[in-house]
This record gives C-alpha cells, structure tokens and sequence, in this order.
C-alpha cells in the first residue's frame, strides 16, 4: 500500500470548486453523522481533507512507518481509520471470493468508501482496484471501469496513473470491455482537458497524460473501421462527444447543464491550443460525414451516425448546412448492402430526425431543403405542421439574431480601432498560431454549389425530356417490389423547391460515382503544363490567335531560324491498334506452353503464380487440365494447396461470382468442381505415405467451400480402412459441425455406427456421441436412427439389407440369420447413448420382448457394461422395473442381477422387487439377486422353491447368501449365517422338497469348506441334535462331518452316544450307516449301551462277525478296558441274526454302497448322487485308523 501524496495546487482548486464536474454539490456524509468538507472544518466538527505536505496521512505499510503502529495526523478520527481496515478486508474478501456476485459487492461497497465517503483513501487503494482488471469475469472488469471515471472525476491527479490500463482495457478479448473502455476514455478526454484548462501551470506530467489521451484518441478513432458493428457504434458516439468538447457553442445552440467545450479553453493552454482543437474537430466531422455516406455502413451504424451529426447540428448549428446535405445524400444512395426492412428502418428514422431537426431555430435557413426532403421520405403535412414551430417566433428570432450580429460587428469594430496600439501579450503566447483568420471557403462546397447550378440550368423540358427518352431503355417491364416499398409520391412536383430538390439529389449521385465539374478540376489539375492549350486573345479584326504564336513571332525576329520543325504533341498508343485478336486454339497454345513452364521451373509458386495458373486451369480446355492435375498428383503432399486454390477458383465459376469464359459456356460447372475434388483425392488415396493421408483429406476437406457427393464416397472409403479409420471418422465430424448439409454427413456418419469392424464402428460411435453433446439440435436425429433404425431392427427375423454393403465391410446378400456381431453392431449406438440419456432403457425392454432367443442372449450380454454405468440410483431404472412389459421378466431379472453384483441392494431396490414377486412375477429366481436385502424369515419361506432350482443357480444362491467369492473391497451383508441355513436345510418340510433335493443341497454346503469350518459344523450338529424330533438327515450329516473334519470324532460320538437311539427312524439310520461303513463304524458301536448294542447286533446280524474279529484281534489288556457286558454281547453268540428292513430308508439303499475291508487297509465307501462331494465328484473315501475315537481321510 502506498502513501497518500499531497495534492497540487490544481487539484485542490478542483475540490474547493462547488461548481465544477468532478465534485457533487454536496459532500457525501460520514457513516458517524458529520460531513466532509474540502474548504475546512464544518460545524458539526468534521475535520479538512488532508491536503498539502503538512496534511499527508501515514498508513501502514508505507516508508518510515513500522508494521504494527500507524502513523497518524493530529486530526486523525477513529472513524477514517476503521474505514481503512474495511477497505483493506473488502478487498481481500474480493480477491479470494470465487463467486462473482460477492465480488461485485465488496468492490461496490469499495467505491462508496474511497470515492464517496474517504476520497483521501483513493491513492491508497487505487493499485489494488486497478488490480482486477484481469478478472476472468467481464462484469468485474466492466465495473472497474465505472470505478476510474469516477475516480478520475474525483482527484484529476489520478488520470495519469490509469491511461496505461485504458489502452489495456481497449484491447480486451471481451466486445463488452471493449464498449466500456470506449465510453470511459470519452468521459477521461473531457477531464484530462479540464484539469488543463483549469489548472494555473501545466506540468510535465499534465503534458504526458494530455499526449496518452491522445494516443487512446487515435486508436478509438481507428475502431470505426472494425470488423463488429457493437465497436463502430461506440466510436461513432466518442467522435461525436470530441467535436462537441472541441467546438465552441453558438447563440441558437441547444445547451447542457455544465457543458465544458472549446468556449471554455483558454488560449494560454500551450498543449492545447483552441485553433488546433477546432481544426480537428472539424477534420473529425468531416470523417463522420464520410463514414456517414460509405457504400459499407450497417444500419445500425447509419442511425447511429445519423443521431450523432444530427445532435452536433442543433448544438453547433452553423454544421446544420452539411448534416442537411449529407441527409439528402443519404437518402438517395443508401447502402446497397441493405435488406428492405433495413431500408424502411433507417428511412424512418431519418424521417424522426429530420422532423426534430425542423423544430430547431436554425433550421429556419434549410426549411425548403428538410420539408422537401420529409415529403420524400413520406411525411403527412400534418406532421410538417406540427413539427413547424410558431412564425412569429421565427421572425422574432431572425430579427433577433440580426440585430446580434450587428451588434457584434459593431463591438468588433470598435475593437480593432483600439488594437492599433501594440498591446503586450503573454510570453508564451504565439500571436501567429491562434490569430484568428478569416474562414475560408471550402473549395468543394463551391465545386457543389457549381454542379447545382448547373443542373438546375439543365433542368429545362427539352433536357429532361431528352434524359427520360435515353433512361427509357433501362426501366424494366414490372415495377420492382423493392421499389414500390421505398417510393413516396412527389406531392410538390414542378415547383421551383422541387425542381432545386431534384438537382442536389442529381449532383450528389454524379458527385458520388466520380463524375461532374468537381472530377473534371481535378483531373485538370493533374495534367501537365505542357499540355494545357494555350488561352486565346481576341484581335481587332474578329479573329483570334494565341499567346504562344504571338511569342513564336517576337522570337523569330530576334533570333535567326534554325530550321527546326515545330514539336508535335505525341500521340496516345492504343494496343487494339497495333495488334490482331489471336484465335481460340492459339490462345490455348500459348496459355498451355506458358503453364508448363510455369510449373516445369520446380520452385514454390507465389501467390501470384498460383492465382495465374488457377485461373488458366478454370477457364482452358480438358488437356491443359488434365496436364496440371497430374502435375499436381505427382507430388501430392506439397502441391496440394494449389489444387485447392483451383477448387476456389472453380467454386466462384459455379457460383456466377465471376463470368465464364466464352468456349467454357456450354460445360457444366459443377462437374468440372466434382471433377477436380475427386482427383485431387484419388491423388491422395494412392499416396504411398499411409501416415500422412489422412492428414491431406483433412486439409482437402476442411478448407475448401464445397464438398462434392463423389468426393464423400472416396471419403467413405478411406474412413473403412482399418488404419485411416480414427481420422476419417473425425473429418466426418468437422464437416457435420461446420458444414452447411449437416444432415448429408451426418446420415454418413451414422451408417459407420454398424461397420463391422469393431474400430471403425467404435470411432463413428465416438465421432456421434461428440456431435450429440455439441449440437443439441441434431440429438433427436441420433436417437432416431439408433432406436428406431438400428436398435428396432432386432425384431425383424432376419437382418434389415441396411446393415450389407461394400462400405460397411459385409457383402451385400447377408447371412439371413442373426449373428452375433449383427446385433452388436445394432446395439453400439444405443448402448453408448443409453450412459447419456437414461431413459432410452425403456425402449430395450420393449425391442427385447420381440426378439428371437439368439439375439435375446446376446442382447442380455451386451447391457452388461451401460447398466453397471446407469446403476441402482437410475430413476429411469426404477421406473422400468414398475412398468415393464409383459415377456421381459429375463431381462429385468438380468438387470437386477447387474445391479446387485459385488454390492448390496439398496432399500428402494429390494422393495420394488418384493413387490414384483407378490403381485407379477411368481419365480423365485427373481429373488435371487435381492436375496441379501430379504428378511430371514423370507429367505426361510423361498428355501424349499431355491434348492429346486438348476445346482448352477443353487450354488450361486449360497454364494450370495454366504459371501463366498467376494472380493475384500466389496460389502456383504446376509441376513441368514452359515449355521442357520444348514440347520433350515434340515428342517425343510419333506412335502414342499423331497429328500434328495435336500441332500445336493447340503452337500453344496459341505463343499465350502472355508464357510463351514469344523467350529461351525459342530455347532450345526450341537443345534441339530437339540431338536425335538431329531430331522431325519441327521444321521448322514453326522457321517458326513466325520469324514471331513475327523478331529469331531470325540465330539460326534459322546453326542451320539446319549441321544442317537431317542429316535427309532434316526436310529434306523444310525444302524444302516454303521452296516455300510464296517469296519470304520466298529469304535462307534463298541461305544453304545448294552441294550442299544444287543438292539443294534438284532437288527443287523452282519454286524457280530466284524467285532468279534476286531475284539479278538485286540490284547488282553485292551479288552479288558471294555465293559463285560459289551463282551459277553459280542462274544456270547456266534449266530447269525436276520437283517430286517423298512422302507423308510429304502433311499439309502441306492446312495450307500458299502464296501468291504480289513483295517489295516484303506476303506472306501462311495455315496452316490452327491455331485462335488467332500472326497470327490463320485465316491467320499474314509480311512478309519487302529485308534477307536480318531478318523481320517485318505485318497
């Protein structure tokens, strides 16, 4: 932050001036209830404005001060130091604020404080607001620009800080800176030229800023010829504010409330001298009557500059002659650029303008010329009535004003008696620049005034006459409809004010197209000395002779003849005249010979050069064509910017913006364009650099006007090349957004979407969605074509002919059947659209209902990919799961299964699908993905109706449910643990799901063995056995977790001891399993009670012989750990018991086989039926060791 600086002596004349332009009337007031005042302490205890050294003000930051104290002046207020501190947060927050509103606010809230309440803040802060004038947003930099005019308004001494930003704010990227900047450095011309004029000395940085000014003068003035009409709008109104401020005002002028202008300049201003102002103002003027007639000026522009001299003429009315004239002019040469309604707009405005020019005192000279002119352009005379002003105030007013005059001719003249003294005048004064000088008159309105007069000369019956009789020949048959539209009916023809009206408006077209005494003088002017015939003298005798032959005479008298002949004037050669019209073959010769040599010098054609052989090559015969087209294809990658220069040429021929040759009438010029096209890219198609040749279609293209249909098949072709596919496409692209036929190149593009490479479609598909996000217009198109051309072509029974052709790489007789690159093909657009616009999924559902079973497969695995990017959050989804039609239940379960995949359901999922399976979908498999959303209690209930399913969708049932396969990053949630499922495996009613169904399933839960662990097993045993029946599949389930986890046999069998012979079916079981597992199942039985062994040696007689040879087989010492009564059981009787059997458990009779063995062999029993068992696919092997309580596997 840096320092306020005193204020020099003009500065504060400008703030102790109450009537000047930079300061209101009225100080603003302090936010504490005192008032500010620049004169001196008020009486309310304001205090002064610091000004001078001794009232500098210290703020931190600056030289001398610390970084915690402020060095402050003895009037100093609390009051003046707090709005420091806001300032400096304002313009903090203003920095770091990302939203452009509270950066507004905070630099609005600025200006108020330093421009308003603190002006003495303004040096202070004026770096750091200047700052933001690279903000990213317009308005910020629009609104800086607000904050110097008003600064600049403020403290003077600022203008030369901020002139270097005005040029920078001039050459803003945005139109609307620019605009801004425009009209501020209007307002800054204006001050800069009051500070001078009102300060007592100019110093040399008065002098620097004055020359700034300038500077961003001329480049405003440069602006009227800029390329936007927002831009020459503005500098039309900055020159109209210069020629106000740097004329002096008049007696009739229309004046303004605290107007400065050139009144107001004195004259002992060295950098700017009144006469200097006022010659370029009116050398400005001069520019705006000429912009305010060019051949090229918008309507915009012509009313703009219309309003502009129209204004400068009511206030400076001595102008109102030329803005009279320029009008009439105007109005009889309107810019041929022009549409009718433009004509009819800028003719009513002109009317308007004219109307309220008439309303000036001034325009009491001018009266016949303006009302005449309001005729034309259809004035009623009620509107020229009420527009006139009163007649006795008109004469009043002339009256008036002549007496002024003379008045003032009066004062002058006293003047001048007593200037004939020499009177002292300022040193720095130059009495020889400023002297006024008596006006001199414009030689061109003389040559104006000369050619009306002598059209009006002209204008007499027999001329006029003469003239229709000669204009008769142009006049068409029909009256132009733009012609009736413009003309108004002459109301005062024939009268003396018509027929002079007539004549201006006749000498300003001759004037305008070159022609008339003013072009005659100065082509005068230019000829030579030598040539201008010598005058005339008229002699006595009625005859004439000329001055030269009267010299010729006195010298031949004195000087004796030399002989030497009089020099003849030469005569002007004409070629027609000195040579013969060659015929057609001879100039096709020439131009052939001269072409060759042209393009055989093997150097770079210059423009010149290219535009010479373009326009030979347009305008010759097919030889000489096709000589330049093989040049050009000989060296296709460097000659190709003159084959294009030739398609320009060529392109203006088919437009008519240039006439034909006469031999080239008869051919057609839209061929000869095709023509050139497709061999300039046949030439590049057999380019041997396949890297650069998409890089020259590129430029082919793009840069040319035109792009033919046979150039678009090459392009197709080259677009199909696996290699050029990525460019090709991309062409495609450029031409669709920036071509005119966008519908032509985008049907192309769209056909490239089925390609049957997967590269070139997959580029065409990225070449559409581009399009589809830039042009909003086209995107009904796109998702016309991929729905209802490709995507519903899937309901035919067999392939539309659209998807075989040559250019999409399928012959063109298809397969007749569906394949599965066919219906990917047709899916591509869909799919990639579908990412975009969700709610297109609506139209799968409806195409997948009528399609065959191959496309419904391959349909089903191809919206895998959108539907995983849609995901469960779509509402578009939701809604299709409430209205989906009937026969789509496959892919709507298909969908949920993608949905549901390595995640869990969410809730609105899970109920929308819970809703389905109760009211129109009564499969269970439609619960399968949501299974882990489900209540317990309703995965206990689908139990029976899952395990009936294929063992594929059963085991991924208990995949889902047991988390199995899921990745660590993914959730998983089950509302039903490992242990409760087998427990409900066992409890599943017999009548909802037969035994066997039930025994794969738990065997496909024996098969995790990662899930059920021994841990878990045995808790499953624990619970099963607590049950009250025992479930019937105990006993096998028991047997099963014995073979796989051995180290359970204690637990198993203590268990089974107690409990197993409570239930005669489950000890039926028990028995059957013990008879197909001998000799494994000889410790088990050796462990029961008496009673139940006597039972179990009863029921099955095969028994006995197994233990005996197992108990004989043992020492003495280990049978004697046995009871005695299991001993007197086994070994009291040797007979053989008859095995009974029921049917009940006929079943095991098919799934256990046993087999036989000694123990010191392996054993194997094989359980059939039980796909993926523990030991194997097709049998469980078992080895059962010495030990009674320890049991293996082996393989």
């Amino acid at each position: 932050m840096s320092f306020h600086h005193p204020r020099s002596a003009a500065a504060q004349f400008y703030l102790d001036s109450s009537g000047g332009d930079y300061m209101e009337e009225e100080e603003p007031v302090h936010s504490g209830g005192r008032r500010l005042s620049s004169s001196g302490p008020s009486s309310q205890g304001g205090r002064k404005h610091s000004i001078g050294s001794s009232g500098s003000t210290s703020f931190p930051g600056g030289s001398g001060s610390s970084p915690t104290k402020v060095a402050r002046h003895e009037s100093f207020e609390p009051n003046d130091y707090q709005d420091e501190v806001e300032v400096a947060e304002l313009l903090t927050k203003a920095t770091v604020t990302e939203s452009e509103k509270v950066k507004l606010e905070n630099l609005m809230r600025v200006k108020e404080i330093i421009i308003n309440k603190q002006p003495a803040l303004l040096d202070n802060f004026l770096n750091e607001m200047l700052d933001f004038q690279t903000d990213n947003n317009a308005d910020v930099r629009c609104y800086i620009l607000e904050f110097v005019e008003d600064a600049c308004k403020t403290d003077p001494e600022t203008i030369p800080k901020v002139l270097h930003n005005m040029m920078l704010m001039l050459q803003d990227k945005s139109v609307t800176v620019q605009k801004k900047a425009v009209q501020v450095i209007a307002k800054l011309y204006k001050f800069t030229l009051m500070w001078l004029c009102r300060s007592k000395s100019v110093t040399e940085e008065m002098e620097a800023a004055w020359s700034a000014v300038c500077d961003l003068k001329k480049y405003i003035l440069n602006l009227i010829d800029s390329d936007l009409d927002g831009i020459r709008t503005h500098a039309v109104k900055f020159i109209e504010s210069v020629i106000l401020l740097q004329t002096a005002s008049e007696p009739d002028s229309f004046k303004r409330a605290n107007d400065f202008c050139l009144d107001d300049v004195p004259i002992t201003v060295k950098v700017a001298r009144p006469r200097k102002l006022e010659e370029d103002s009116r050398n400005l003027f001069d520019e705006l009557l000429k912009f305010h007639g060019s051949r090229h000026a918008t309507s915009v522009n012509l009313m703009t500059c219309m309003g502009s001299i129209v204004l400068i003429s009511k206030m400076r009315p001595h102008l109102m002659g030329r803005v009279v004239t320029a009008m009439e002019k105007l109005n009889v040469i309107l810019p041929p650029t022009l549409e009718r309604s433009q004509v009819t707009s800028v003719r009513k405005y002109m009317k308007v303008q004219l109307i309220g020019l008439l309303r000036h005192p001034k325009a009491i000279d001018y009266y016949d010329n303006i009302t005449t002119l309001l005729t034309d352009l259809g004035a009623t005379h009620s509107e020229l009535h009420k527009a006139l002003p009163n007649w006795d105030q008109i004469r009043a007013e002339k009256r008036k004003r002549q007496r002024a005059l003379q008045e003032k001719e009066e004062s002058n003249q006293r003047k001048r008696a007593r200037m004939q003294e020499p009177v002292a005048v300022l040193e720095d004064y130059d009495d020889d620049e400023d002297m006024e000088k008596p006006p001199e008159k414009d030689k061109k309105e003389d040559l104006t005034e000369l050619e009306q007069s002598i059209f009006e000369q002209l204008l007499t019956p027999e001329t006029v006459a003469e003239l229709l009789i000669a204009s008769m020949e142009k006049v068409p048959d029909a009256m132009p409809a733009h012609f009736m539209s413009a003309f108004t009916p002459v109301d005062f023809a024939g009268t003396d004010g018509q027929i002079k009206h007539v004549s201006r408006l006749l000498a300003a077209q001759i004037t305008a197209y070159q022609l008339g005494p003013e072009a005659a003088l100065g082509q005068r002017v230019d000829q030579p000395d030598d040539e201008i015939e010598p005058m005339q003298i008229p002699t006595l005798g009625g005859g004439g002779q000329t001055l030269q032959s009267e010299k010729e005479k006195k010298l031949s008298l004195i000087q004796p003849s030399t002989g030497a002949s009089k020099k003849k004037i030469p005569k002007a050669l004409k070629l027609s005249e000195v040579t013969k019209p060659l015929s057609q073959d001879e100039r096709q010769r020439h131009m052939a010979a001269a072409i060759k040599r042209i393009l055989q010098t093997n150097q770079t054609l210059n423009p010149s050069k290219t535009r010479l052989i373009c326009a030979i090559a347009a305008n010759s015969t097919f030889e000489l064509r096709y000589f330049i087209m093989q040049h050009i294809q000989e060296d296709i990658k460097n000659r190709l910017e003159l084959g294009i220069s030739w398609l320009f040429t060529e392109y203006c021929l088919c437009q008519e913006f240039v006439a034909k040759a006469v031999p080239m009438k008869h051919e057609s010029t839209a061929d000869r364009y095709e023509w050139l096209f497709f061999n300039l890219m046949k030439g590049i198609l057999d380019y041997n650099n396949e890297s650069e040749k998409t890089g020259l279609a590129w430029k082919l293209y793009l840069e040319p006007p035109m792009v033919p249909d046979k150039g678009l098949e090459l392009l197709k072709a080259l677009s199909s090349q696996h290699a050029h596919a990525a460019k090709g496409l991309q062409i495609f692209m450029e031409l669709v957004l920036k071509r005119p036929k966008k519908l032509h190149y985008l049907s192309a593009l769209l056909h490239f979407c089925v390609h049957s490479i997967d590269d070139v479609r997959g580029h065409a598909v990225s070449a559409i969605l581009q399009i589809y996000e830039k042009m909003e217009s086209k995107r009904g198109i796109i998702e016309d074509q991929a729905i209802n051309t490709y995507c519903n072509s899937l309901r035919l029974p067999k392939p539309p002919e659209i998807l075989f052709s040559e250019d999409l790489g399928r012959g063109k007789e298809g397969s007749g059947e569906w394949s599965d690159d066919l219906v990917k093909a047709c899916l591509s657009l869909y799919l990639k659209l579908l990412n975009i616009k969700n709610s297109l999924i609506h139209e799968l559902a409806k195409v997948y209902v009528e399609t065959t079973a191959d496309v419904k497969r391959s349909i089903l695995r191809y919206v895998e990919t959108p539907i995983r990017n849609m995901g469960m959050d779509s509402p578009e989804l939701m809604k299709l799961l409430d209205s989906f039609p009937k026969g789509a239940e496959t892919i709507i379960t298909k969908i949920i299964h993608i949905l549901t995949d390595k995640t869990l359901p969410s809730a609105d999922l899970v109920s929308r699908v819970r809703n389905l399976y109760a009211k129109r979908v009564s499969d269970v498999r439609f619960l399968i993905p949501v299974l882990n959303g489900l209540t317990k209690q309703e995965i206990l209930t689908a139990l029976p109706k899952l395990i009936k399913l294929n063992p594929v969708v059963v085991k991924e049932v208990f995949n889902r449910l047991l988390g199995i396969h899921v990745d660590a990053k993914t959730q998983h949630a089950s509302p039903i643990t490992p242990v409760e499922l087998m427990v409900a495996l066992h409890n599943i009613d017999m009548s909802k799901c037969d035994m066997k169904t039930v025994i794969k399933a738990t065997s496909l839960c024996f098969n995790e063995t990662e899930v059920y662990s021994p841990e878990v097993l045995a808790v499953v045993i624990n619970q099963l056995l607590e049950q009250s029946p025992l479930p019937t599949l105990l006993m096998r389930t028991v047997i099963q977790t014995l073979a796989l986890h051995s180290q359970l046999s204690g637990f198993i069998l203590n268990t089974l001891g107690r409990l197993v012979w409570t239930q005669p079916k489950v000890w039926e079981g028990f028995v059957k399993c013990c008879q197909r597992t001998i000799p494994k199942s000889i410790p088990i039985l050796l462990t029961l009670p008496a009673p139940q062994l006597q039972q179990a040696l009863d029921e099955a007689t095969d028994l006995r012989q197994p233990l005996v040879t197992h108990l004989m087989s043992l020492t003495p010492q280990q049978r004697s750990c046995l009871p005695p009564t299991i001993l007197n059981i086994v070994l009291g009787s040797g007979d053989a018991f008859g095995l009974k059997q029921e049917s009940y458990y006929g079943d095991y009779e098919d799934e256990v086989s046993a087999i036989g063995g000694n123990l010191a062999g392996p054993s194997i029993h094989t359980i059939k039926d039980e796909p993926r068992s523990p030991a194997g696919d097709d049998e469980l092997v078992m080895s059962i060791k010495d030990e009674p309580h320890d049991y293996t596997d082996d393989q």
